[in-house]
């Protein structure tokens, strides 16, 4: 019965193009009639996809032979054409464990284990596993936001997800930066500072077609009906009828955008667009317990202590713990703060470690964290500069 039950949660998580997908059926948007589709030649990872289609070879073909021309030459943009022959170049390469034959059930008891390995809490594994063993085998999922309060772990759980565990190039995104920029879809080449838009430029930057786009803090879109707005670039990249999505700067379709994992975070759910939002599978990120957020921390310092630079501390976390409770019971629940917590009781230790003339460990001390956890509290205010 508990395999059943997974196997429900499993197909309800699933949009139409993955059920399709599943069912060996290709997915159609014009209303005809669903088509098989031919044994095992259809697996999404066979596909022989190449950056440019046909639209963007003959740009890029046409920008060649202005380039060759003297009386032209002066007159192309050279930074297009050194991202068009980027994306030329590119082909959909997928982690050599897609290609092997996994048993469903081992991969999501392999990913399951993966995240409770890294804290990420139960209540995300138990809804965003189901569609990742179904995106490896189809090539499509259901975009996905987490809604939760500032600092609780959206962002870097999907990047622990997708970064780590399906090993994707993942690209955060911080949407409101992107509004009044380049946009998700670059601009038009018509002044100086014109360039690609933030979907081509994670490829360009990775060296990869295939991407997982994080879009970051998506409530904190500004809405403005009198101009085209990041709000609705984000509506038409969602839009399971538009798989293909122009960049203005480049003047082609990008490729193989339908089989890019994309994930938004937000703080407030009534803030997003409710299109948007209908589109994608909503899941709550929760607040952080004193456990996680100790088990996050611990791994958090001793990854800090892993540098050469603070060898010459000697760190307790007995105090880190205590400081950690201490900030919870103020209800200070937000990872990042947790974080600059470590990170100004290391600064002010390792200050004392270089001050003095010899290479005896300075330990850290209880008034380190008393200092630190004022500091977050907002009651001290951090001091910039050196010390004299």
């Amino acid at each position: 019965m508990a395999e059943l039950s997974e196997v429900k949660k499993l197909v309800l998580s699933l949009s139409d193009r993955e059920i399709m997908a599943l069912l060996g059926l290709h997915y159609n948007t014009n209303g005809e009639k669903p088509v098989a589709l031919a044994g095992n030649s259809c697996r999404w990872i066979d596909k022989q996809l190449s950056g440019l289609n046909s639209e963007g070879m003959s740009r890029l073909k046409e920008l060649e032979a202005q380039l060759r021309d003297i009386s032209t030459a002066h007159y192309v943009d050279k930074k297009q054409v050194r991202y068009l022959r980027a994306l030329k170049k590119m082909k959909l390469e997928v982690p050599r464990f897609f290609r092997e034959s996994v048993d469903p059930r081992k991969l999501y008891s392999h990913l399951k284990s993966f995240c409770i390995s890294h804290d990420i809490p139960d209540e995300i594994i138990s809804r965003v596993v189901p569609p990742l063993v179904t995106y490896i085998e189809t090539g499509h999922m259901r975009p996905i936001i987490f809604v939760g309060e500032k600092g609780c772990g959206k962002t870097t759980a999907v990047r622990l997800l997708v970064e780590e565990a399906l090993q994707i190039p993942t690209e955060v995104i911080k949407v409101p930066q992107t509004d009044g920029g380049h946009g998700m879809t670059g601009d038009c080449g018509t002044y100086q500072s014109s360039d690609v838009g933030c979907i081509a430029k994670a490829r360009l930057r990775s060296n990869s077609l295939l991407v997982a786009y994080v879009f970051d803090e998506i409530d904190k879109v500004t809405h403005d009906r009198n101009r085209a707005s990041v709000d609705d670039e984000l509506l038409s990249i969602t839009d399971e009828s538009n798989i293909d999505v122009f960049d203005n700067y480049l003047e082609t379709t990008l490729v193989g955008l339908e089989h890019c994992p994309m994930f938004f975070t937000a703080n407030d759910l009534q803030k997003i667009n409710p299109i948007l939002a209908d589109r994608c599978m909503v899941i709550p990120f929760p607040e952080a317990s004193a456990s996680r957020i100790k088990s996050i921390s611990k791994k958090y310092a001793q990854k800090k202590l892993a540098s050469d630079l603070y060898s010459m501390i000697d760190f307790n976390y007995e105090l880190l713990f205590k400081s950690i409770d201490h900030l919870v019971g103020r209800n200070i629940t937000s990872l990042r703060k947790h974080q600059q917590m470590i990170e100004t009781v290391l600064e002010n230790a390792l200050d004392m470690a270089l001050a003095q003339e010899d290479n005896t460990p300075v330990p850290v001390t209880e008034n380190m964290f008393a200092d630190a956890e004022q500091a977050i509290l907002g009651t001290v205010k951090r001091k910039v500069g050196f010390n004299t």
